[in-house]
């Protein structure tokens, strides 16, 4: 394939300015993803009417798509001057899916409202502090990635911080386990709520994983 003009001057763009783009994409996209835990929390506390949250979630999620793609899009003209092309793909990746697990969560708790599956305070107001706990995580997400290319150590002390948020979740997932199985909810509900603490464990291993990355980008810059 035959590179256009513009094409050749973008892939000779250096390296600091390539990367400072990809900084701004992805702490984009990591901004949005704490807005959708956000609208969680709006559902959780039934503080906005569902389907307004959902439309929230939606917009959020459509634009975080958008975001990838151009940053699919920026890293396949850049790449012969980006160092760890493979590990910004990765976050691209990571953070979409992050979004897709939010949207999978919604989509039960729309379930169980059709079919008027209420769930009791104890298992909602833990759900809750989990899903606050989440929007933390991805606080600190968000400014891991925009100190990446300023202050680098700072970025470290961001992943050091997620993974002391993960530790904590790991014993709040089991904790909210017990609570749906012991409780008095039907068999479906059972198996909808259990879904959903599964999800909301792995929203905080996602987060989690991302950190794996961003040491990687960070080790070439320290």
């Amino acid at each position: 394939m035959v590179m256009s003009r513009r094409d050749l001057e973008i892939s000779a763009i250096p390296t600091s300015i390539a990367q400072q783009k990809l900084v701004d994409l992805l702490s984009e996209a990591s901004h949005k993803i704490t807005l959708m835990f956000r609208d969680l929390e709006l559902l959780l506390n039934k503080a906005e009417p569902e389907e307004k949250v959902l439309e929230k979630l939606r917009r959020n999620k459509n634009d975080i798509e958008e975001l990838k793609k151009e940053i699919f899009s920026y890293i396949s003209r850049v790449a012969v001057s980006l160092s760890y092309k493979d590990e910004w793909i990765r976050l691209a990746s990571k953070i979409s899916n992050i979004a897709d697990k939010i949207m999978g969560i919604m989509y039960r708790f729309e379930q169980m409202r059709r079919r008027e599956w209420g769930l009791p305070t104890i298992i909602i107001e833990n759900m809750k502090n989990f899903a606050e706990t989440l929007e933390e995580m991805s606080q600190s997400l968000y400014k891991a990635f925009i100190n990446i290319n300023t202050e680098p150590s700072h970025t470290l002390d961001y992943c050091e911080k997620i993974e002391e948020l993960e530790r904590k979740l790991d014993e709040r997932y089991r904790d909210l386990l017990f609570m749906i199985v012991e409780s008095s909810l039907d068999t479906n509900a059972i198996i909808i709520a259990k879904d959903i603490a599964d999800m909301l464990e792995e929203l905080s291993d996602n987060i989690f994983y991302t950190t794996d990355d961003l040491r990687i980008l960070v080790s070439g810059l320290i």
